[in-house]
């Protein structure tokens, strides 16, 4: 048995949530706190959309793109031919604006995984990411950031601590789902990982991590309910966070 727990909330101030969450092709987008049972025999989508604020509609960004996710049938899809089938939803979002210039210019983060038994196959497009969360509270990041400050970090140029400290500026995103036709800056990140006994894989927007370390992280989330969710949330906001707040917890 697969067991999914997640939650979602509306940045502070803002009217809506721009994140939307998929689990089992059911797309949910506002205040979410639900879990799901689901048998591990059969391979599950699970997914987080962040539309982005400077494109075009976020919330409809973030909805639309989870919807061609679906549509696509990525969760029944061999994990070899994943990146391709992204790159493909990539080119089926970017018409959307041939078809409807009011969505030109919409775009989106994604995030998500693939479970088939204990098997997953985890991707990202953007900043929004995955953790794998061990029985001894250890966290490890398995997605990669899409964004100029962890370019500068792959080639060398800074290190992980003088990052954190780095102006916001180096945050832009080098990668995400894009409604204009021709776009060329796609590039999308697959990664496996088989779970083991006591690990939870962990789904996040930036509205977490922004405003929370990993290993903050790692001690909020010591649990999967909606208890320990409310507790992140609340201690995020604390910590100075007001984007939208999205986390699903496999295990």
């Amino acid at each position: 048995m697969t067991c999914i727990a997640a939650f979602s909330r509306r940045g502070t101030g803002k009217p809506h949530n721009e994140d939307a969450l998929c689990v089992a092709g059911e797309i949910l987008q506002g205040s979410v706190c639900k879990e799901w049972r689901l048998p591990s025999s059969q391979p599950t989508l699970v997914a987080i959309a962040d539309g982005v604020a400077v494109g075009t509609s976020p919330r409809r960004a973030s909805r639309e793109l989870l919807r061609l996710l679906v549509q696509s049938g990525l969760a029944g899809i061999s994990e070899v031919q994943v990146a391709t089938m992204l790159r493909l939803v990539q080119d089926q979002y970017a018409s959307l604006a041939e078809h409807n210039p009011v969505v030109m210019g919409m775009a989106s983060t994604l995030v998500g995984v693939i479970l088939h038994d204990r098997h997953c196959t985890v991707f990202n497009v953007g900043d929004s990411r995955a953790y794998v969360l061990d029985a001894s509270g250890e966290i490890r990041q398995l997605s990669h950031d899409h964004t100029q400050i962890q370019e500068m970090i792959d080639a060398g140029e800074v290190t992980i601590e003088q990052a954190r400290n780095a102006a916001s500026i180096y945050n832009q995103l080098t990668s995400h789902y894009l409604a204009e036709p021709d776009f060329q800056e796609f590039r999308v990140h697959v990664t496996q990982h088989d779970l083991q006994e006591g690990e939870r894989l962990i789904l996040a927007t930036d509205g977490v991590f922004e405003a929370l370390q990993d290993l903050e992280i790692a001690k909020l989330l010591h649990q999967c309910t909606p208890d320990t969710f409310l507790s992140t949330y609340r201690t995020a906001r604390e910590c100075g966070g007001t984007d939208d707040f999205t986390i699903a917890c496999i295990y």
